[in-house]
């Protein structure tokens, strides 16, 4: 993010600071290294790359926390589901 006229992006301490209640879940956390990260590094290129993997094993668990009926590690009780069982595993399928 670049303040107005500015030719260098803000710093990532700074970045945060704008948001001090932003923070990542649980599970995504444990995956990226932190709950409060501005930016994160895709280590490879193309589909299986290193934030491939972790988007998919962020959205597979969110996928058996709806198929439990869980609300998932920030939210435990009923889920909020935003498709069925069935669209969501064809969509993961698809990945």
């Amino acid at each position: 993010m670049f303040r107005a006229g500015a030719a260098e992006p803000l710093p990532d301490e700074e970045l945060l600071r704008l948001v001090p209640d932003f923070a990542l879940d649980r599970r995504t956390a444990a995956l990226y290294g932190g709950d409060r990260l501005a930016r994160y590094d895709n280590a490879g290129h193309g589909l299986g790359s290193g934030a491939d993997v972790k988007l998919q094993a962020i959205q597979v668990g969110e996928l058996l926390d709806a198929v439990a009926g869980a609300g998932g590690p920030e939210a435990p009780g009923p889920a909020t589901v935003e498709v069925d069982a069935e669209v969501g595993l064809a969509a993961a399928g698809l990945v």
